[in-house]
């Protein structure tokens, strides 16, 4: 049984980062619109929801990442990505459809410790499952530096134009998970993980290295 959830908790991380590059698609397409920010939003919002509602949520039998999860970790893959983990069960557990997508990219922080949690427990996947998490890493980066770039774009564009440079919903989305997380953890440790942030422009990405190292 476990090994068959992690078989199937492997297959969906696949297919998790290849939404990446469809992120990146929507970001690249969004150039040729008035409001980037606002396409990307909407577009990425709901590839993003579609996608943790059909494989997140899923209940049927070893197909549901959340079910494989569950069964291949045994909710013990790791403290903090552990209660993160079933922070996301609990508010989504009576969801009927998921129409933001905050849940996706708090996943997009968690899945990789939890990955690699798995992996020293499971030696025979132990490779595979080492790769997967780095490889979303990796791809979750370049999503947020595509979408990096794009803003810094649309800046430049509205400053050359006179415009107030407002701050957009993906931001907006990323700043909710940062908070939320850090909400779960020691003040102090969360205090200096916060300090760490704001000093980067990879927010997520340094939320996910602290949390591995707690």
């Amino acid at each position: 049984m476990i090994k068959s959830s992690i078989h199937t908790l492997m297959g969906l991380t696949s297919d998790f980062i290849r939404v990446q590059s469809s992120l990146r698609d929507i970001i690249a397409e969004a150039q040729a619109y008035d409001n980037p920010q606002r396409y990307v939003a909407f577009r990425s919002g709901t590839v993003r929801g579609s996608w943790f509602a059909k494989n997140y949520l899923s209940t049927r039998k070893n197909n549901g990442m959340k079910n494989a999860l569950a069964i291949a970790s045994n909710c013990t893959a790791g403290r903090e990505a552990s209660r993160l983990e079933m922070n996301i069960i609990k508010e989504t557990a009576q969801a009927k459809g998921i129409t933001n997508n905050k849940n996706f990219i708090r996943l997009e922080v968690i899945l990789p410790i939890i990955l690699k949690n798995i992996a020293g427990k499971e030696k025979e996947f132990a490779a595979s499952l080492f790769s997967l998490s780095d490889k979303l890493t990796d791809e979750v980066a370049k999503t947020e530096r595509a979408m990096s770039d794009l803003k810094d774009q649309v800046k430049a564009e509205k400053i050359k134009d006179g415009e107030v440079d407002v701050l957009g919903q993906q931001n907006v989305a990323v700043e909710a998970i940062v908070n939320t997380t850090l909400a779960t953890l020691d003040k102090k440790l969360a205090n200096h993980i916060r300090q760490l942030i704001a000093k980067s422009d990879n927010k997520l990405q340094i939320l996910q290295r602290e949390l591995a190292n707690i």
